[in-house]
């Protein structure tokens, strides 16, 4: 009951932390998709400028992931590339993301019945590793992809700006022995 509980919960853990990655690099490309607003001809009255976003949504605002690729200062052709290669990888990302869910899903509807069956959990948690080792893959050729769009100063850029993210998010220091 132990491994199964166990095991359960480092697939629902990475489970998470992939949907949230998919979350993270959609933010950022978003991010590397919009270009700067220009100035009105002038003369013209102005609107007042938009509300901020708001701050639920945290892949927004100063802090959010979307200023990522702000940050990088890519070039027009770098944007392009981004953008073609998240089209490109989309379609193969998105049913494992689905499948993901469903398999949440069914894990969810089998907690509400009552019974515990050991079987449907071990094969719906088997299901979900497979899905997660697939999304895995696809995560990191999409970044290999991503990263050799970039210069080398970027992708150091990048690299720092990572690590001072997960510096300032203490769920990452958690899981890391302290330093003596």
């Amino acid at each position: 009951m132990k491994k199964t509980l166990t095991g359960f919960t480092i697939v629902l853990v990475a489970a998470l932390w992939m949907a949230g990655s998919w979350v993270f690099f959609n933010s950022m490309a978003l991010g590397a998709d919009q270009a700067p607003p220009s100035a009105p001809p002038a003369g013209q009255n102005q609107a007042p400028p938009p509300a901020p976003p708001a701050m639920n949504n945290h892949c927004m605002g100063p802090h959010g992931h979307a200023g990522f690729w702000k940050q990088l200062n890519l070039s027009a052709t770098q944007k392009k590339e981004i953008k073609n290669i998240r089209a490109q990888e989309r379609p193969k990302m998105e049913p494992l993301i689905k499948q993901m869910k469903a398999g949440r899903d069914e894990l969810v509807a089998l907690r509400k019945s009552g019974r515990f069956d050991e079987a449907k959990v071990r094969a719906i948690a088997e299901k979900q590793a497979k899905t997660l080792q697939n999304i895995i893959v696809e995560r990191e050729s999409v970044l290999y992809k991503i990263r050799a769009v970039l210069t080398p100063e970027q992708r150091a850029k990048l690299d720092r700006m990572g690590e001072s993210w997960r510096g300032r998010h203490g769920h990452w220091k958690k899981s890391q022995p302290p330093k003596e």
